[in-house]
């Protein structure tokens, strides 16, 4: 590609342009450069869930590569996937604008500051994602840039100290922009052959890395890699090494792995510095945790807080990560694409002690697949059954021979075993007719094979049915009475108190008829005090609640409840409330990476700028919500700029605090759960009542006559698996347990968006969670007895010095 001299960030660049946004590297440094305050733009080929939580940071979006969208800005950037054929590129070439590849930007922050990079192979995401946590645990304030998610949210973080954490790639050489304080090198492999052609070119890549790190700086290389220890000592900086062999300065030894982590004695020098635990699986990531050990060391971190950093470091993304569970199955997906990577993954698989271990493995990339097809042929021996997918080509174009059926025929001639070949969509049912109790599901890859373990979980979280459930049988009068006295709590204050009534009229008359000793609570008022005085009088022994809205639903209630030790069905006071606050669910589906409208938050009429709600949320039509009501209260579709401004008006009336949703068309959705196992699906079909969409406001909810359900939805099972599946992600993503309502949108490309969770769904007629419940075979009385056994189950999920 012709490159432009003009490549040095120069003080009066204002607005940078990315191309290709919504890959993890560019996104991440995209949202450092606005933290930064630039203004912002990209473009990239599909939406993903980063470039929606770009734009709710403010960056201007543009699904699809044109000229036009360049225009205004200082700079464009680019990932390494980008060509000259791209016509934004094409464009700023023509104009002679400073381009900048993305490491370029990157090594421009890091080389300012005290640099810590982190490459290698394998192992740089979660090495790096280890540092970072370190660092701010050790309140050094860093900016950190991973090429990863990390589930404890820190990816892309702009601080205030000195230190920069970064995630460097030497794919294509561009590692070598960068000259780091503090350089972490993981190890050296047969890698990115297809761009540097030999392994002698990767060697020298790497010499020229270590290079790199200034003068009186330090290369924390793992030892037990012969290349890089070559390397480094012929490097010209001064080097730590670590690892397992006894010839490393830093050394793990007395390893214990099991399914709750690993644990090891960490020597220093043939001194013992303590023993170390991680809560995440495998050697390799002992290996990781010893890097950081070293680095902390080599900052004077004390070693208390390099322990506990470690013992709590929960991963990241697509590293080994746990999906789920349901019927005995355990579901992990995990990013390894390498023949080392593969290796060193299932070896941690056979640490958590599972009868069988299922595979499911993509290819990536053509030339990597014939360059190691027989280091791939190799990799998968701890397999039980091994299930192969067409390879992803991520942007390559096809090799004459190297196919799946090739890679297959070799895997097999090197250890026959259970062993087959199957299309996308094959796999999912495959899965579900030869899993069973006590089996490991992992599937692996860097493609989108993670979607395939999204929808499994759903699909086998459906497939378990719930012939488990006590309440699906007829119980003994000695069973009835032994569930004691039960309170419904029903009415309250809110502007859902009718609703609630009828609600708990509902469930009263039914377990009234089931034969339980039950007691109707009207709850009149919210003073904590008198409340509590009631039902101390009252003595019940576990409370229904059927309380919407505000005190119920916002977990107001249930604290009261952890006080007097009343057990309850449902939620704790923490996911009550982060489910009834729309402006804190969306910030936690953001970082869980649930896919949601866009989405804008505002303080009443007062703070509306009609203009950068557009710039985030698109175009009208919009949705209007309260943030803090239920689902379907004050809630407007606006197609104007008046009729905008308006509906904000009428939703301060239950407060400042408004949300603004992109609305996108589609099929209106609701999936209940139920001992944490997603219902059959509910769609809601509402009469349209005028031009434009119809919406599913309190109105339409609760008149018959202008709804209608289909229970359940007609769906194929790939997209009821996914929604299911997305549905479980932001139950879970809220930390939410025992039973919900998860309603979500379904767009003209079966693609599904949560719109927002309810913890304390409706007991009424035209409630969506009875409905979907009677499709799997529970009657109405049959539910709210298993919600009650439920209530005498729980434990309290926190202090109850929960605030909000």
């Amino acid at each position: 590609m012709k490159r432009n001299n003009k490549t040095k960030v120069k003080t009066e660049i204002k607005k940078y342009h990315f191309i290709g946004i919504g890959g993890m590297g560019m996104g991440n440094l995209a949202l450092l450069m606005l933290a930064k305050g630039y203004s912002v733009s990209g473009s990239d080929e599909k939406e993903s869930e980063l470039t929606r939580q770009l734009r709710t940071k403010g960056a201007k979006i543009f699904i699809g590569h044109d000229l036009r969208n360049i225009d205004g800005v200082d700079c464009v950037v680019y990932s390494s996937a980008i060509t000259a054929r791209n016509p934004e590129m094409f464009e700023a070439v023509r104009l002679h604008m400073p381009i900048l590849k993305r490491a370029e930007l990157l090594a421009q922050l890091v080389n300012k500051e005290v640099g810590i990079t982190v490459a290698g192979a394998h192992g740089k995401t979660t090495t790096s994602s280890m540092a970072s946590l370190l660092l701010i645990n050790a309140g050094l304030k860093p900016t950190t840039a991973v090429g990863g998610v990390i589930l404890q949210g820190y990816n892309a973080n702009l601080g205030i100290g000195r230190h920069i954490v970064a995630e460097v790639d030497e794919s294509d050489g561009s590692f070598l922009y960068f000259s780091p304080h503090f350089s972490i090198i993981t190890n050296i492999d047969r890698e990115h052959l297809d761009y540097y052609k030999s392994m002698d070119n990767v060697l020298a890549a790497y010499a020229k890395f270590v290079e790199r790190t200034v003068p009186g700086g330090v290369v924390i290389a793992c030892g037990d890699n012969k290349d890089l220890r070559a390397i480094v000592e012929k490097g010209g900086r001064r080097f730590v090494t670590y690892g397992f062999g006894d010839d490393n300065e830093w050394m793990a030894t007395n390893i214990e792995c099991d399914a709750n982590g690993s644990s090891f004695d960490c020597y220093c020098g043939h001194k013992l510095v303590g023993r170390f635990g991680l809560a995440v699986p495998g050697k390799h990531n002992i290996l990781n945790s010893l890097a950081v050990i070293v680095l902390g060391f080599e900052l004077k971190i004390e070693m208390p807080v390099i322990m506990e950093t470690l013992q709590t470091f929960q991963g990241v993304k697509r590293r080994f990560e746990r999906k789920g569970e349901a019927g005995g199955v355990l579901v992990v997906d995990d990013y390894g694409h390498h023949p080392t990577e593969i290796a060193a993954t299932l070896q941690a698989a056979r640490t958590l002690g599972r009868k069988r271990l299922i595979v499911v493995f993509q290819p990536h990339r053509y030339s990597r697949t014939q360059l190691l097809m027989n280091e791939f042929a190799a990799c998968f021996t701890l397999a039980d059954h091994l299930i192969l997918m067409d390879i992803y080509p991520a942007s390559e174009k096809p090799i004459e021979g190297v196919t799946t059926e090739a890679l297959l025929a070799r895997i097999h001639a090197e250890r026959p075993q259970e062993l087959c070949f199957m299309k996308k969509e094959e796999i999912v049912p495959h899965l579900l007719s030869v899993v069973r109790s006590g089996d490991l599901v992992l599937t692996l890859g860097a493609g989108d094979i993670t979607n395939i373990s999204d929808t499994f979980v759903g699909a086998l979280s459906g497939r378990v049915g719930f012939d488990h459930i006590p309440s699906a049988r007829q119980r003994t009068v000695d069973e009835i009475r032994a569930l004691g006295t039960i309170g419904v709590i029903l009415g309250g204050c809110s502007s859902e108190r009718e609703v609630s009534l009828r609600s708990g009229g509902a469930v009263v008359k039914a377990l009234t008829e089931a034969g339980c000793r039950v007691k109707t609570l009207d709850l009149t008022t919210e003073d904590r005090d008198l409340i509590k005085e009631w039902f101390k009088s009252e003595k019940i022994d576990m409370a229904f609640i059927a309380l919407h809205g505000r005190f119920g639903e916002d977990g107001g209630l249930q604290v009261i409840l952890d006080e007097m030790d009343i057990p309850y069905q449902g939620c704790a006071p923490s996911a009550s409330y982060a489910a009834f606050n729309k402006v804190v669910a969306q910030k936690r589906f953001e970082d869980h990476a649930v896919r949601t409208p866009r989405t804008v938050a505002i303080k009443g009429a007062a703070a509306l700028s009609v203009e950068e709600v557009l710039k985030v949320a698109g175009a009208f039509p919009l949705v209007v919500k309260p943030a803090c009501e239920g689902s379907s209260i004050g809630v407007a579709l606006v197609n104007d700029e008046p009729a905008l401004l308006a509906a904000v008006r009428e939703a301060e009336v239950f407060g400042r605090d408004i949300v603004i949703q992109e609305f996108i068309r589609g099929r209106e959705l609701t999936v209940g759960i139920l001992g944490n196992c997603p219902l059959p699906i509910v769609e809601i079909c509402v009469a349209p009542t005028g031009e434009g969409s119809a919406l599913f406001d309190s109105s339409a909810k609760y008149e018959k006559d202008t709804t209608r359900y289909i229970v359940p939805a007609k769906l194929s099972a790939g997209v009821t698996s996914a929604v299911q599946a997305v549905a479980l992600k932001a139950y879970r993503a809220l930390n939410c347990e025992g039973f919900g309502r998860v309603d979500v949108l379904l767009d003209d490309n079966n693609t599904p968006f949560v719109l927002e969770i309810n913890t304390i769904p409706g007991f009424t007629a035209t409630s969506l969670l009875p409905k979907a419940a009677r499709a799997a075979g529970l009657d109405f009385q049959q539910l709210c007895l298993f919600l009650v056994e439920m209530a005498y189950g729980k434990k309290k999920a926190e202090s109850v010095s929960f605030q909000h």
